[in-house]
């Protein structure tokens, strides 16, 4: 069973919600898409783009999450999958270039998908590991997914790999400066490895759809809650461990009661009475463990 669950944010997004009017004008566009679709994905394609079903790409509907709720009818999009794997199967990214015609970024080190990957999606290939900064890991691949783990882990059954980083590799493909509307990332447990050290200062990310698994969840929105994004989507499977979180960068910076002053001195002990610094300082230390700070060692 599949639960997606919404949280609601008193701040404004970066991303606007797709309102019923949007809808109803993005179904005027839809031949127009599909008339770019190659035939075999035509019927998937129209499903989602007319909201006849949910059966898109995606391994629990998120390419319909998105589309319903941020991208219906925008087609002039860019996205970044780390771990892209197989090319269509279970993908979150693989409706927005076959089916809106949006450009991306596909991260796959695994050389056994490369050739599905430019043959079956228009996306650039970026065939090596891309982490938040440059550092050598060990790999190896289990169960068709790329796992990643630091240099100083066993080195059995794995190989060692030098990596680079998200923003070098955006440099590199003449993507600078250009905003990331979604950031996706499935690796299978090594997705603090590839954000704690990422510049977002340096990056327009509008928003990430990160597959969580087991993580902290709380920890998580700490890290997220540090960087500017909100949490405002679950999806996840009930009967297993299975979950992805979806982040959305904010417009602004949520206000403190320490920034404007309200808070008396017996107070200063409440994380919300805490100055802006003051609160970043105790909320990156919060996501302790693999979410911690850049430097530390989960």
């Amino acid at each position: 069973m599949f639960v997606f669950s919404a949280v609601g944010v008193q701040a404004s997004l970066s991303v606007n919600i797709v309102t019923q009017e949007e809808w109803i004008r993005s179904l005027d566009n839809v031949d127009a898409l599909l008339a770019r679709v190659p035939p075999v994905h035509k019927a998937r394609c129209e499903g989602v783009l007319r909201g006849l079903n949910r059966r898109g790409f995606s391994q629990a509907w998120q390419d319909w999450i998105l589309y319903q709720n941020f991208f219906a009818g925008k087609a002039a999009g860019f996205y970044v999958d780390i771990g892209t794997n197989d090319p269509l199967r279970i993908s979150n990214t693989a409706f927005l270039d076959i089916c809106l015609g949006w450009r991306g970024l596909c991260v796959e080190p695994q050389p056994r998908y490369h050739r599905a990957i430019r043959s079956q999606r228009s996306c650039a290939l970026l065939p090596k590991c891309v982490m938040g900064r440059p550092m050598r890991i060990r790999h190896s691949g289990q169960g068709g997914i790329f796992r990643t783990r630091r240099a100083r882990a066993d080195a059995s059954n794995s190989t060692s790999m030098q990596c680079v980083g998200l923003l070098d590799a955006l440099v590199a493909n003449g993507l600078e400066g250009r905003t990331v509307d979604l950031l996706s990332i499935d690796i299978e447990g090594s997705e603090a490895e590839v954000l704690r050290c990422m510049p977002f200062e340096r990056l327009d990310i509008r928003m990430v759809l990160i597959e969580t698994n087991t993580a902290d969840l709380r920890a998580l929105d700490a890290f997220f809650g540090f960087h500017g994004f909100a949490n405002v989507a679950t999806l996840l499977q009930t009967d297993r461990t299975w979950l992805d979180n979806l982040y959305v960068k904010l417009s602004s910076k949520l206000r403190h009661p320490g920034r404007a002053g309200a808070c008396s001195s017996a107070d200063k002990g409440l994380t919300m009475c805490m100055g802006g610094g003051e609160w970043q300082a105790w909320a990156n230390p919060k996501a302790s463990g693999a979410w911690g700070p850049c430097g530390d060692s989960p």
